[in-house]
């Protein structure tokens, strides 16, 4: 016959895991970081467009990087060498990145405008907002 102190013992300890297990799965939850996330951009499609939009249009405000190139020279007479600053002229590398760029934009961004109206329409459609982070139904 088993002790009345070891079965109320056991019944506790019993309890305490079962306890213990659903303060974990509701840890798991709670920092389930992508579930969150797709929460959210369901939640919130146009907050997150627009944060999108904004930080891309900040970043297209920093100043781009000046190169600068530094020759050393030694002549005989003189031992120590000089600095040489050449700045890029007109025609160079950058200016047709920028060109380039300049060029693309409008239809780079075009292109993403009406990628974007595809999955909001198709998401508004399905009744569903589980297509912004790539999957599908």
């Amino acid at each position: 016959m088993a002790d009345p102190e070891e079965d109320f013992l056991a019944a506790r300890l019993e309890e305490d895991r079962r306890g213990m297990a659903q303060a974990v799965s509701e840890l798991k939850n709670d920092y389930d970081i992508p579930q969150r996330l797709n929460a959210s951009l369901r939640q919130h499609p146009w907050a997150w467009i627009l944060g999108a939009a904004l930080i891309g249009w900040l970043l297209s405000r920093l100043p781009t990087r000046r190169r600068e190139v530094y020759i050393f020279k030694r002549d005989s007479e003189d031992k120590n060498p000089r600095k040489v600053r050449i700045v890029s002229t007109r025609g160079s590398k950058s200016d047709i990145g920028k060109d380039v760029w300049s060029f693309t934009q409008p239809i780079l961004s075009t292109y993403l405008a009406r990628e974007l109206h595809k999955r909001i329409g198709r998401t508004r459609a399905m009744g569903r907002g589980n297509l912004w982070l790539g999957q599908s139904s």
